[in-house]
């Protein structure tokens, strides 16, 4: 073979390779599930294993709003409304956070549920055991009183307690008990989220006028 012929060859393998490795490059860059979707976080972002590229599926807006499983996708209530915080070794619902719980309720009524997850989270205080019972009846308390205010979807809804394996905050610097207990209370909660059909998103409840 002559050299010319190796040379246009290398180059045509080397050009080859780069297309190759752009490709698999942006393949990459997203995560994706058993099903081959892109996986979203909960802030509504795709997860990525870098941010070189720009041509991922998760670069589109509606693959990310097809993917979301939570209700401030389509704007009805944001990250904070769909997370209920507890006090310390409660899982009582605070008159602040069954507002929340109210605004998630009427942006329920105007969307067809697939499926649901209601699970709940303790702070890693106290044992393993202790935490494990505790975080299923806040999960518990929050899908009672949905139900008591009109959500009828439970057979859909997926409840369960996963102590502290979620941690939102460590607050490992802090030792004195008072001030780890006031650290740690992110982790303290109940997450909700819903997957509805694509003819029924949920439409944001209307605001208050101001005053």
């Amino acid at each position: 073979m002559s050299k010319l012929k190796c040379l246009c060859l290398g180059l045509v393998m080397a050009l080859a390779s780069v297309v190759a490795a752009k490709a698999d490059g942006a393949n990459r860059d997203a995560v994706y599930d058993k099903n081959g979707q892109p996986v979203v976080a909960k802030s509504g972002n795709c997860v990525r294993t870098k941010w070189t590229q720009s041509n991922d599926p998760c670069a589109t807006t509606t693959i990310v709003q097809k993917t979301q499983e939570n209700l401030f996708v389509a704007g009805a209530v944001t990250t904070e409304e769909a997370t209920v915080y507890f006090d310390f070794d409660k899982y009582n619902i605070k008159a602040s956070e069954k507002e929340k719980l109210d605004r998630v309720l009427v942006a329920l009524k105007s969307g067809t549920i697939k499926n649901a997850r209601i699970i709940g989270y303790t702070d890693p205080i106290g044992t393993r055991a202790y935490n494990q019972n505790l975080s299923e009846k806040r999960a518990q308390a929050v899908l009672d009183y949905l139900t008591q205010n009109g959500y009828k979807d439970v057979q859909s809804t997926e409840l369960k307690g996963l102590a502290y394996d979620d941690l939102v905050v460590r607050c490992d610097d802090v030792k004195k008990r008072i001030k780890r207990i006031e650290c740690l209370w992110k982790n303290r909660r109940t997450e909700l989220a819903f997957e509805f059909s694509a003819a029924a998103a949920p439409v944001a409840p209307e605001q208050p006028a101001a005053q």
